[in-house]
C-alpha cells in the first residue's frame, strides 16, 4: 500500500458543549435514549474513505459489513493498490491479501499490528462509528447543543464525531477522527445502510 506524508489538522470548537464523565453524572435523557436506539444497529454496510497516520500516512477507501458478531472489512490504498481484508467474529479473525495465504489471529488489532504495523482499535470502533460507547469501559463524553455526541475519550483514545446524518430514522456520524498519542486515523463515511 502506498504511503503518503499527510498532516491531519483537527480544529474542533466546543462552544456550547457539555463535558460529562459518564461514571459520575447521568447523561441527558435524550442522549441515554439515543444510546439505547444504537444497540439495535447490529447489521450494516458502510463504505467511505480513510487516512491513517503512524509515522507516515496511508490514504485509501474501505467497505465494512457487520452482521451481529461477524464482520468483513475491506480496505484498499490509492489507485486500488494494497488491497487487504479482515474477516471474522469474536473467536477468530482472518487477514487476507491477494496471492497470499490467509493469516489467523484472535483479534483484528493483533493482525493489523503484526502484518501492517498499524495500531488501530477496530473492536471498539465497531461501537464508536455509530456514536456509541464501547460497553463496560469508563469514558468521558462531550455533546453539542443538538445533543449529538461529538467526543468520546475511552480506552486511551479520543474520538471526534461530526457531520451527523439521519439514516433510516437514526442520527449517525459520517466523520470520525481518532487519536492516541502520535497515531491518527480519520474516517469519512460516504454510504451508511443498517438493519437490526
Amino acid at each position: 500500500m502506498r504511503h503518503l506524508f499527510f498532516c491531519l489538522v483537527l480544529s474542533f470548537g466546543v462552544m456550547g458543549c457539555h463535558s460529562v464523565p459518564v461514571n459520575s453524572v447521568k447523561p441527558a435523557d435524550f442522549w441515554r435514549a439515543h444510546q439505547q436506539t444504537l444497540i439495535a444497529v447490529t447489521h450494516w454496510d458502510i463504505s467511505g474513505k480513510f487516512s491513517f497516520h503512524q509515522e507516515k500516512t496511508t490514504l485509501g477507501s474501505f467497505e465494512w459489513q457487520q452482521e451481529g458478531e461477524v464482520f468483513r472489512l475491506h480496505f484498499v490504498g490509492p489507485f486500488s493498490v494494497g488491497s487487504a481484508r479482515l474477516e471474522g467474529d469474536a473467536q477468530q479473525v482472518l487477514f487476507m491479501q491477494k496471492d497470499k495465504q490467509p493469516l489467523r489471529g484472535g483479534s483484528p488489532e493483533d493482525l493489523l499490528v503484526r502484518h501492517m504495523g498499524w495500531c488501530m482499535p477496530l473492536t471498539p470502533l465497531r461501537y464508536w462509528i455509530k456514536g456509541q460507547l464501547y460497553p463496560g469501559e469508563p469514558a468521558k463524553i462531550l455533546w453539542d447543543e443538538k445533543q449529538h455526541l461529538v467526543s468520546i475519550k475511552q480506552m486511551g483514545w479520543e474520538v471526534i464525531l461530526s457531520d451527523y446524518q439521519i439514516q433510516q430514522g437514526v442520527a449517525l456520524p459520517s466523520r470520525l477522527t481518532l487519536r492516541h498519542d502520535d497515531v491518527w486515523a480519520k474516517l469519512v463515511v460516504k454510504s451508511w445502510h443498517w438493519s437490526s
